[in-house]
């Protein structure tokens, strides 16, 4: 037998031990019914997530996370079908979510493995229960503070600056924030790979619009970036001193357009100039939010400068939650 054989078998062995699990369980919430007792319930839920755990707990330690997204998924689809049946709300899909996260996290998709995560710390918290995925989330969140603040110490524009406190700032959008950190700090680096190049461009993007996307909510505002730095930034010029420089700039005819390759050697520009950092950044930002794909190129600045424009969006976003509230 070969391994392509073999492998189809597993997956057939698999496929069957997971439809006996879902058949076996569906049967007993259909026998305990809408009318049963609450520890009958919370049995049942308990001997669902040991059975598939038992199955797919292995696999993931092994590093099969294919086999084992099929395990979990599966039992999520179990646990939402008895909790149709019983109309029980003590079948929770924390663990299901957790270890689907888990396996995504594994593979380094990380802005899917974290929402998975996240969405078993809501199931924890439905259910008043805490879990492995508050611990999980709670890791990367001090690893991307920890990230943070060793970026931006060394600008004295972000001292005083805590991670912590804006992450918390942010609420659910600190997730979206920890995975545009893992992603960068796991990222490949070799840009002769187009696609590393797409990814690491993609990622920075995310900054740039998590930013946008914070002043829009906190100035109940929709219109673009530049209008939004505006409205943020214009009414205290002791406050936000590099306001009136970046205005000035704003101003120049095309300083943020970024449509074309003659636009490219702007980001230069800015990185080589002697404004202080929080102005660089949002200069940074406001080019980098144009970002198009009429000059995505192998030869762009963007990716020979990527850790300096990647920590100066970062160092705007930080700036932007710290002081508008």
């Amino acid at each position: 037998m070969n391994a392509v054989m073999l492998l189809d078998q597993v997956k057939d062995d698999y496929n069957h031990q997971l439809r006996n699990l879902h058949d076996r369980f569906v049967g007993k919430a259909r026998a305990l019914g809408r009318t049963a007792e609450k520890r009958g319930y919370t049995s049942l839920k308990e001997e669902i997530h040991k059975a598939y755990a038992l199955l797919g707990n292995p696999l993931l330690e092994a590093g099969f996370y294919d086999f084992s997204l099929r395990v979990f998924s599966g039992l999520e689809q179990t646990i939402d079908e008895c909790r149709e049946i019983t109309g029980a709300e003590d079948f929770s899909r924390g663990l299901a979510f957790h270890n689907q996260g888990a396996a995504y996290i594994f593979q380094k998709n990380f802005f899917r493995g974290i929402s998975l995560i996240q969405l078993a710390q809501e199931e924890d918290k439905r259910l008043a229960h805490h879990g492995a995925a508050e611990k999980a989330l709670q890791s990367w969140s001090t690893s991307a503070c920890n990230y943070i603040r060793d970026a931006l110490i060394y600008d004295q524009d972000y001292r005083g600056l805590e991670p912590t406190a804006i992450l918390n700032r942010l609420g659910n959008d600190r997730y979206r924030l920890m995975a545009i950190v893992v992603e960068y700090q796991t990222r490949l680096k070799d840009w002769r790979s187009l696609a590393v190049k797409d990814a690491a461009e993609a990622n920075i993007m995310r900054i740039c619009k998590l930013t946008e996307y914070y002043l829009k909510k906190r100035l109940r505002k929709a219109v673009e970036l530049s209008p939004l730095i505006e409205t943020a930034f214009s009414d205290d010029e002791r406050r936000f001193p590099w306001y009136g420089k970046w205005a000035q700039w704003k101003n120049e005819p095309g300083a943020t357009r970024y449509s074309s390759a003659s636009d490219d050697a702007k980001i230069e520009s800015i990185l080589q100039s002697r404004d202080g950092g929080v102005l660089k950044s949002f200069k940074l930002l406001s080019l980098l939010r144009n970002f198009t794909a009429h000059i995505y190129n192998e030869q762009s600045i963007l990716f020979d400068r990527y850790d300096e424009c990647f920590k100066a969006c970062l160092g705007a976003l930080m700036y932007t939650v710290n002081y508008v509230e």
